[in-house]
């Protein structure tokens, strides 16, 4: 079944991409009539033309679907839809790029997972994202070293034990995190082995026991 724009409701992110908290609209159909059909066609005959909710799912999820049909249902007043599209192996960059503003949580986290978001949305996420948001751009391969190098500031510290437990955490930004205020990030750098010598030297004679240990390896 081919959907096109005209059959699906706009959701409000826009083409400018990302925008956390954009809603979609709660109105009706088209605005083309009072009674919002087609001209010349009757209401059931428009309703029984327009796509059921199984049917913008199914190709939602379908990795042949047209890219402009992926970006059409990205827009519509279905989570779950929505959602599928974020999680399309096919969806375009451009599309995910919309989607990363999405007011759905579980819609942006698909985002954050797909390896076909850019490097720039991924940027995007990791400085405004929910916290496992911020976690997931961190195992995507997309992401550039330049981003991860700079979460080190994150000011949720399960973010920062994620990053200093990464193995694509350089050692510059390991020896950033050596000497975090909280132990369990220390206790991550420990453990990581692209921690340069001379932090794991210091973190042998660590405060906190478990850190301590940690680092005798």
């Amino acid at each position: 079944m081919r959907v096109t724009v005209r059959h699906l409701k706009d959701c409000g992110t826009g083409a400018g991409g990302f925008k956390p908290g954009n809603t979609c609209a709660s109105g009706g159909g088209s605005s083309s009539g009072g009674s919002g059909g087609t001209p010349g066609r009757s209401p059931a005959a428009n309703h029984s033309s327009a796509p059921k909710r199984e049917d913008w799912i199914n190709l939602a999820r379908n990795p042949n679907t047209p890219q402009d049909t992926l970006a059409a249902i990205a827009k519509i007043q279905n989570n779950e839809a929505r959602h599928w599209v974020a999680r399309n192996p096919s969806v375009s960059p451009a599309t995910l790029a919309v989607l990363a503003g999405d007011h759905d949580s579980n819609v942006r986290l698909a985002v954050a997972r797909n390896a076909r978001t850019s490097p720039e949305t991924l940027s995007r996420l990791a400085k405004y994202g929910d916290t496992d948001v911020r976690i997931a751009v961190m195992d995507n391969p997309s992401t550039s070293q330049h981003t991860l190098g700079y979460m080190y500031t994150d000011l949720n510290p399960d973010v920062r034990v994620a990053l200093a437990s990464h193995d694509r955490t350089k050692p510059e930004t390991l020896g950033l995190l050596h000497r975090d205020e909280k132990w369990a990030v220390r206790q991550a750098v420990a453990r990581n082995p692209n921690t340069p010598s001379d932090a794991l030297a210091e973190l042998r004679n660590d405060e906190n026991e478990e850190v301590r240990n940690a680092a005798q390896r």
